[in-house]
């Protein structure tokens, strides 16, 4: 039994190892530009150890995405606009730590080549269902008379995603780029224009 229970606690670890090392390689390199011999080599293992956990390399990329959405908050909660608003502000510093899953969400935004369209189609469904639970918590804002009737949330809501990834890029490119404290203002701006309450 102990030993079964050593096994297992093993196996977790060679797989976090693996997922954390595919992360940073495809990062780097993009899907066509990886290889397991390079993400084996990374995490420590040989080929043939890796491919005990992963049988080829798109259901290893595909278990780094899946990894990357079960770690991600749901926006479906019912928020005000000002803690949504609040809320992008401190997804946008907690990204700060996440510098190789947001150049990876960047990456399969823009992949070309060999498994092109499994990357490009999970970067639109995130995006999707980012637009989808703004809206519906821009709907619910309204509702509730936080905004005025007139306002264009669907407008709103691409503006806030264009800065999410405008900011990212900026940073991503250079990492002392503060996108944070730039997130913050352009959401005070927002703040101003919809006439709510300023981010403290």
């Amino acid at each position: 039994m102990a030993r079964t229970a050593v096994a297992t606690h093993a196996g977790r670890t060679a797989r976090e190892r693996i997922l954390n090392s595919a992360l940073a390689v495809f990062a780097e390199r993009g899907y066509a530009g990886s290889s397991l011999h390079a993400i084996a080599k990374r995490a420590g293992l040989s080929r043939p150890g890796l491919l005990h956990h992963f049988p080829d390399k798109m259901s290893l990329l595909l278990a780094v995405l899946q990894q990357h959405d079960e770690s991600t908050d749901s926006f479906v909660d019912d928020l005000t606009l000002p803690e949504l608003l609040a809320r992008v502000v401190a997804t946008t510093e907690r990204n700060l730590v996440s510098r190789e899953v947001i150049r990876l969400a960047h990456v399969c935004a823009l992949a070309t080549g060999e498994g092109a369209e499994v990357a490009a189609r999970w970067s639109r469904r995130r995006m999707a269902q980012m637009r989808a639970d703004y809206v519906a918590l821009g709907l619910r804002a309204r509702e509730r008379g936080e905004i005025s009737a007139d306002v264009d949330i669907d407008t709103i809501v691409a503006l806030i995603i264009a800065a999410f990834i405008g900011l990212e890029h900026q940073w991503l490119l250079d990492e002392s780029f503060d996108m944070v404290s730039a997130m913050r203002a352009f959401m005070a701006m927002v703040s101003a224009d919809l006439g709510i309450a300023s981010l403290s």
